[in-house]
């Protein structure tokens, strides 16, 4: 859930923005919240929230997967982002920009929903995986992420891996009230 942090950070502060508009204390509190998401929100929250995900990718690609998005997604977001802002800023006003980005984060929980199912499923498909980092990343995001996955997903991986992956399962779907354990074991 620590993934929302930022995107909810976002709607919160333009929408204030929007709705109070930048009369002399709403606008100074605005920007300083805006300023504490760059520099406090986005580097001890955010970004250790991505790592957890990249950690759900391959070792053998999840160098190029950091680069393509922090280098190169990223990037050409936030120019685009940058341009819309400052021609909305010519054209139109403080108040119209607010309103931009409020419905830009929006969007980025929106997405940030998206990215959690996603995640939800790459965790089952890593707990089938092969490669035994990738099902120990899985089974370790189970403790943290394991609300991503769906019960019936977990469900599923019952009786399939090994005996460290089904007891995270089993303790994941006993907390959802799904399994009664007994004994440290599933019934």
């Amino acid at each position: 859930m620590v993934i929302f942090a930022f995107p909810l950070w976002y709607l919160v502060t333009f929408g204030a923005g929007t709705y109070f508009g930048l009369t002399a204390g709403a606008g100074l509190l605005i920007a300083v919240a805006l300023q504490a998401a760059e520099r406090i929100v986005i580097p001890a929250v955010h970004l250790p929230a991505t790592q957890i995900i990249y950690n759900q990718v391959a070792s053998a690609v999840r160098p190029r997967a950091r680069a393509f998005f922090s280098g190169g997604l990223n990037a050409v977001a936030e120019i685009g982002a940058a341009l819309v802002l400052v021609a909305g800023a010519i054209n139109a006003g403080p108040q119209v920009v607010l309103g931009f980005g409020t419905v830009g984060s929006a969007l980025f929980v929106a997405n940030t929903v998206s990215v959690r199912r996603a995640l939800g499923r790459r965790i089952v498909e890593n707990l089938r995986s092969d490669d035994p980092e990738l099902r120990r990343n899985a089974s370790q995001m189970l403790h943290g992420e394991g609300s991503a996955v769906p019960t019936s997903e977990l469900e599923g991986l019952l009786g399939e891996g090994s005996a460290d992956i089904e007891a995270r399962v089993e303790l994941v779907l006993a907390r959802r009230g799904r399994l009664r354990v007994v004994g440290g074991h599933g019934e």
